[in-house]
């Protein structure tokens, strides 16, 4: 009896830690035919997505030149011949897309900025892109307080 409580009380335990890591991931959809998934906002969201990265070819990730993580990014991933193979207009601090191994050309805008950077993706492994946006305000902010 007593092995059986402890048994059930180790698959509630496991129930619940499952249940709360799935919580803390957000859902994955496919554009055409690539899987991806956006997220990371919150410690707990950022930490899932972290450790899913593995699972995907590409990670890609946002922030501001402050460091700070942005989100509402509009991403546009198209491969060598110029097709759209993922995009999305709301992009969380980090996404993740399973590509195909190849030369894919992103772009990424945030605030009426674009960036483009160019990846290969391999066969194995995850590939890493950062963006990082120059903000504004924060430019003109600096200059004027440095110069007064």
């Amino acid at each position: 009896m007593l092995i059986r409580r402890y048994l059930l009380s180790l698959a509630i335990v496991g129930l619940f830690s499952t249940m709360s890591v799935a919580a803390g991931m957000p859902e994955q959809r496919t554009y055409r035919s690539t899987p991806w998934m956006t997220g990371g906002i919150g410690a707990d969201e950022a930490n899932a997505m972290r450790a899913a990265a593995s699972d995907y070819s590409l990670e890609m990730t946002f922030a501001a030149q402050t460091g700070q993580f942005v989100s509402g990014v509009d991403v546009a991933v198209k491969d060598r011949v110029g097709e759209v193979v993922l995009q999305t207009n709301d992009a969380a601090p980090i996404l993740l897309a399973d590509l195909p191994a190849g030369r894919y050309a992103v772009e990424a805008t945030w605030e009426g900025q674009t960036i483009t950077r160019n990846v290969a993706v391999a066969g194995d492994g995850t590939s890493k892109l950062v963006f990082q946006w120059q903000v504004p305000d924060l430019e003109s902010e600096l200059q004027r307080t440095s110069s007064g």
